[in-house]
């Protein structure tokens, strides 16, 4: 059987909606998966409506099985030691640590985007209209990717990655993050299972080496890290 227990959507950075995301999936003919959008499970909520629907379609049409879905979520997280990506399956949604920290690194992440433009203003003379600008901020869970979006769209680069590199990423940053304990104490809260995404990887975008993966490893395991993510693209 497939599984793929790390797939963003529209919702964060991923390029399909939950709708889109479900065709290809069977297509591929992943047998279980897990919607993890950076900070955020509405997606999650629209894929778990989605399926009941489908299923109640596919009962009555009397077709083959639907893929299992888990719930899921990457908190992105930071501490004096470094940046992490702490992933959370099979939480309870509703439960009030999870609508907490998603709440408080929501508001973090809608200040850093606030910080970044105004960078981009200020130091690239980089403008956006209010139309653009008010889609942005209507955003879910809006952030660099969503950005530099714009950028492009705006001829300012060639394309997001270069947007990213070239210019966001020399933004002051805030220190507003969540710090990797509370994401992994909420989810265990929440009777879910946190583990530590693309461990080789830091925040996704470093490269670490094994000691420091370890380190790392033994660290959140004190404060109830469940598991590591040991497959992954990169």
């Amino acid at each position: 059987m497939l599984l793929d227990l790390h797939i963003h959507t529209t919702a964060s950075d991923g390029t399909d909606t939950p709708e889109e995301l479900l065709k290809k999936i069977q297509k591929a003919g992943i047998g279980i998966f897990s919607i993890t959008d950076h900070d955020t499970y509405q997606a999650c909520e629209v894929m778990g409506e989605l399926l009941q629907k489908t299923a109640e379609r596919q009962k009555t049409a009397a077709l083959g099985l639907l893929p299992v879905f888990i719930s899921g979520i990457e908190l992105s997280c930071r501490d004096d030691l470094g940046k992490y990506h702490i992933l959370g399956y099979h939480f309870d949604p509703d439960h009030p640590s999870m609508k907490e920290i998603v709440a408080k690194s929501h508001r973090f992440r809608m200040e850093k985007v606030e910080g970044r433009l105004r960078f981009l203003k200020e130091t690239y003379g980089f403008t956006f209209s209010e139309e653009d600008l008010e889609e942005l901020m209507a955003n879910p869970n809006p952030g660099k990717p969503h950005i530099g979006n714009l950028m492009v769209k705006k001829g300012y680069a060639p394309d997001r990655t270069t947007a990213i590199r070239e210019f966001i990423n020399h933004t002051p940053e805030k220190k507003l993050y969540i710090r990797p304990e509370e994401g992994i104490h909420a989810i265990r809260e929440a009777g879910g299972i946190p583990v530590l995404a693309h461990g080789y990887f830091g925040d996704g975008g470093q490269q670490l080496d094994i000691h420091e993966v370890a380190a790392r490893t033994d660290r959140l395991a004190a404060e109830g890290l469940l598991g590591l993510e040991c497959w992954y693209s990169g």
